[in-house]
């Protein structure tokens, strides 16, 4: 039984769910005038801007929403981030990063 629930699972999340596509974003990094600033999407669930949490980035109005996990890839190494703050500078194809992150 077990067998035949994993086949199940494995079918549908490889052959139903829509497979993630790349896409091309401007990255930039934020300036050290943000250290400690409230982060937009909450500072009850994200608290504030941290530039050595790896996990924080900005996206631009039209962009990702917020709490949306990411995982963004350079041609060295991939990490995962989540939309934690809004960037009034940002387009949207624009993400602006930690520290950490950049």
């Amino acid at each position: 039984m077990i067998g035949i629930w994993l086949w199940l699972w494995v079918w549908f999340h490889l052959l139903l769910l829509p497979t993630p596509k790349p896409i091309s974003m401007i990255t930039t990094y934020y300036d050290q005038g943000f250290v400690g600033g409230p982060l937009y999407c909450g500072t009850d669930i994200y608290g504030y801007y941290d530039p050595n949490d790896e996990t924080t980035i900005a996206a631009g109005a039209n962009g990702p929403k917020c709490g949306t996990h990411l995982r963004l890839c350079s041609s060295r190494v991939c990490i995962n981030v989540v939309v934690k703050d809004r960037c009034g500078g940002c387009g949207p194809e624009h993400l602006d990063l930690s520290r950490a992150a950049w």
